[in-house]
């Protein structure tokens, strides 16, 4: 937990991802889909991530931690996903009709949570005259569209399981 905020903005973006961590926990208990929990469980530890870096990157504005930003700042969600979701995608699922569109529903919702993250974010980083906070502001804002596509990427397998088995190669996060 962050006691001081070097500023507004970063303690604006700590509780929002206080809240998609939360968000996604709660949609989580709602969906049946394994593939579905899979994907809300990455993006639970992604939350949980965020909150480290802006944490961290706010103790080195302090002066209290290093924060080499161009380490801390790469874009690698492809990599995390394909490793965290790898084997589970080789096999084919199943999937009840029913539960899809309840999924489908929880995921819409999880589409909004982001886009109103990566706004922020994006405005955040426009207005920022310091070289740092629009850098980390960037940075943050590409990952929130890293997620949304892999939430529209999950929507498509609920609503076109097939789809990722014959026409996409089977693989989604590639």
């Amino acid at each position: 937990m962050v006691d001081n905020f070097y500023c507004e903005a970063l303690r604006r973006a700590y509780e929002m991802e206080i809240k998609g961590k939360q968000f996604y926990e709660e949609a989580l208990s709602r969906v049946s889909d394994p593939f579905a929990r899979k994907a809300l469980q990455f993006l639970i530890a992604e939350e949980e991530g965020h909150l480290d870096k802006i944490q961290r990157f706010n103790d080195h504005l302090f002066g209290k931690e290093e924060f080499d930003l161009e380490t801390e700042c790469r874009v690698e969600i492809s990599e995390r996903a394909r490793s965290s979701l790898e084997q589970f995608m080789q096999e084919k699922l199943g999937k009840n009709l029913e539960e899809a569109k309840t999924d489908i529903e929880v995921y819409n919702a999880a589409l909004g949570f982001e886009k109103e993250s990566y706004l922020y974010y994006q405005d955040q980083a426009r207005k920022e005259s310091d070289s740092r906070l629009k850098r980390f502001f960037e940075f943050l804002e590409k990952e929130e569209v890293k997620h949304f596509e892999l939430l529209q990427e999950t929507i498509r397998y609920l609503s076109e399981p097939d789809y990722y088995f014959e026409d996409f190669g089977g693989w989604i996060f590639g």
